[in-house]
């Protein structure tokens, strides 16, 4: 089950503004009365749904495309 557990503006690189959502993927824990524990495993997309990257330098792309998001600070 995955959680939204941010959400950030970012400036993409055609000039416009995205709102990027951070999802962390949870497991419900039976031993604890369903207690629900991070997994560990975090995606991001757009609100519209559109998966989207993290790049190693810090910068994210929204997936199969070339459009680069920066995060607005």
């Amino acid at each position: 089950m995955d959680e939204q557990t941010d959400q950030f503006d970012a400036l993409g690189s055609d000039g416009e503004a995205y709102t990027v959502v951070k999802y962390q993927t949870v497991l419900r824990n039976r031993n604890h009365g369903g207690f629900m524990r991070p997994h560990g495993f975090t995606r991001y997309a757009l609100v519209d749904g559109s998966r989207v990257e993290r790049i190693d330098n810090g910068a994210f792309r929204v997936a199969g495309t070339e459009l680069m998001l920066r995060k607005i600070l």
